[in-house]
């Protein structure tokens, strides 16, 4: 019985002084006003960074498309494929998915490849490796073809 009352009594000293004010022990209440100080600092450059990238200044105002070094789009028509594009480009300069970006383009027939980037504050940039067809697949009406890379894939020469 003896050590339960001596274990109890230790939690009593402890929990009387943690609920004794902060004020009559300065150290204490420095430590505390630092913390809650940094805390504030934080959550306030938290929410400005938030509210900044929500800003239309940040809106995507630009998807440019260009092939690969060294090659030219031969079967893509920019327009077109930007047109088609768009709709899978969802949110602002920080927010936009690239990945669904990316998968975008390459769900497109002639595109066997896509790279896509940011450029600051509010552009895209697309660089695309078009499909090098080496021949048809399945017979002269089919619309599937062979790239040099011995991949098949929807379209029409």
């Amino acid at each position: 019985m003896n050590r339960v009352s001596n274990f109890l009594s230790g939690f009593g000293e402890v929990f009387a002084s943690l609920a004794s004010p902060v004020w009559n022990y300065p150290e204490r209440m420095k430590k505390l006003t630092r913390f809650l100080l940094r805390l504030f600092a934080l959550m306030l450059l938290v929410g400005i960074l938030v509210w900044l990238s929500q800003r239309p200044v940040f809106a995507l105002r630009q998807i440019v498309i260009e092939p690969v070094a060294g090659e030219t789009l031969k079967h893509i028509s920019k327009p077109i494929v930007k047109q088609q594009v768009i709709e899978t480009v969802k949110g602002n300069f920080f927010s936009v998915r690239l990945e669904d970006v990316k998968r975008g383009f390459e769900s497109m027939p002639w595109v066997r490849h896509a790279n896509v980037r940011r450029v600051w504050p509010n552009e895209l940039v697309v660089n695309i490796e078009e499909q090098k067809p080496f021949g048809v697949w399945g017979g002269v009406d089919s619309h599937r073809l062979m790239n040099t890379h011995g991949e098949i894939f929807a379209g029409r020469i």
